[in-house]
């Protein structure tokens, strides 16, 4: 096993009610940005781009405790099925490999799709769900390794990003239309029949949260998070970065939302009121909460072509 390098880092509060504290780092060799974490809670998944590899990260240790070769250069988007048995890796130029998560051996290799695959989401154990940038959305059972449905956007979009409401059963996606600067917000059901559609006048990402049972989208140009009512109209503005927000998540008690933006900062908010904010050397791209009082983030520094994952404390 190979021994990570493990930076201990501390941040002055910007006052007296800290809310954000980095406990840990871990250097990852080569650019990365998507992680995935085990159900366990005990090993995160993440791709090396240029090494053409998947590091599995042993938590608590903080070990590489195995090294997987990748077929494809740009394999990066992994994500662990919620029973721990499966794990996806979506290719930008491939499509998607469905290793054992216990002897990391390859299961089904679904060569039916050759889009540029930009997410994945487990709606069930053995069901996987990917989108992919020219707007293709599919959904695939791993038991025979096939696919079941397929679904293209139309109007030719480009789709940003896709979440899944667990309660109504529905896909949620974004997807933006270049030349007009603008977006639509797409409900699919699981057959991926469209159930609504909402267009908006801005371009950004959008992301369903169980803790609250809402939808909510951050356009680009804004730097803000605004809250869906069910009738997907804007009832609320959460917070404000300097920059686009990447990602946000609310702590288990869905009262504190935590962000993160190209301005390389980490925030929490309870309301509308900053808490605390974190600045860092690294663009924070994706944030996944670890307990009550811990969470993970993965960031990617440019001029280096490095990237970090970082245990905060909140």
């Amino acid at each position: 096993m190979t021994k990570l390098i493990i930076i201990i880092l501390s941040f002055c509060s910007l006052n007296s009610m800290a809310q954000l504290k980095v406990l840990d780092s871990i250097n990852i060799e080569n650019r990365s940005s998507e992680f995935s974490v085990s159900p366990d809670g005990k090993h995160i998944a993440i791709a090396q781009h240029k090494k053409r590899e998947l590091l599995i990260i042993e938590l608590i240790s903080k070990e590489i405790v195995k090294r997987i070769p990748l077929r494809n250069k740009w394999d990066n988007v992994v994500q662990y099925s919620p029973d721990g048995k499966f794990l996806a890796i979506a290719s930008l130029k491939n499509g998607i490999d469905i290793y054992d998560a216990n002897n990391f051996k390859l299961k089904h290799s679904l060569k039916e799709t050759k889009d540029n695959v930009n997410r994945l989401i487990f709606y069930k154990t053995d069901m996987l769900a990917s989108e992919s940038w020219n707007g293709q959305i599919r959904t695939w059972d791993l038991k025979s390794g096939s696919q079941v449905n397929e679904f293209l956007l139309p109007e030719n979009p480009r789709a940003y990003r896709m979440t899944y409401n667990p309660i109504s059963k529905e896909f949620v996606i974004i997807a933006a239309f270049k030349k007009s600067y603008t977006s639509k917000l797409y409900l699919l059901s699981e057959n991926l029949i469209v159930n609504r559609i909402k267009p908006f006048n801005f371009t950004g990402t959008c992301k369903y949260l169980k803790e609250t049972d809402a939808i909510y989208v951050s356009p680009t140009y804004k730097h803000v998070i605004h809250k869906l009512d069910s009738s997907l109209n804007i009832i609320r503005d959460l917070n404000k970065h300097d920059k686009w927000v990447n990602d946000f998540v609310f702590t288990p008690d869905g009262k504190k939302i935590i962000s993160s933006a190209a301005d390389n900062t980490l925030r929490i908010f309870k309301g509308n009121k900053q808490l605390d904010k974190l600045d860092l050397r690294y663009q924070i791209v994706q944030i996944h909460i670890l307990s009550e009082n811990k969470f993970l983030c993965s960031g990617i520094m440019g001029p280096k072509n490095a990237s970090k994952i970082y245990v905060v404390e909140y």
